[in-house]
């Protein structure tokens, strides 16, 4: 019932009354912005997570939960794909991070 309710103040809104001189003289619709944006939250997680939030969507639509180690090797290989094949433009940016990361590594 609860959630009933919230879905159709999402999407309906809520009639306000408008006095003049103590008087109702007509209501008008208000629509609560972050009610409408938790309920895309809820029903569509792929295209309206919250920031920072790990969401993982497969083709489908299908929400599939990883643990933390499954995440980084996810990661991992995604890194070492890109070490390989790094787009055009982004190449001068990784041999300038990899210069980087190999002076650090000789200071210790």
């Amino acid at each position: 019932m609860l959630h009933a309710r919230v879905f159709q103040r999402a999407l309906e809104g809520d009639l306000e009354p408008i006095h003049y001189m103590g008087v109702c003289v007509g209501y008008i619709r208000k629509f609560s912005d972050k009610l409408q944006i938790e309920m895309l939250r809820a029903y569509r997680p792929d295209q309206f997570k919250t920031p920072g939030t790990n969401v993982n969507i497969a083709t489908r639509g299908d929400v599939f939960v990883l643990t933390e180690d499954q995440r980084h090797e996810l990661q991992r290989i995604n890194r070492e794909y890109l070490e390989e094949n790094p787009p055009e433009s982004s190449r001068s940016q990784i041999e300038t991070l990899e210069h980087e990361r190999l002076t650090s590594e000789n200071r210790t």
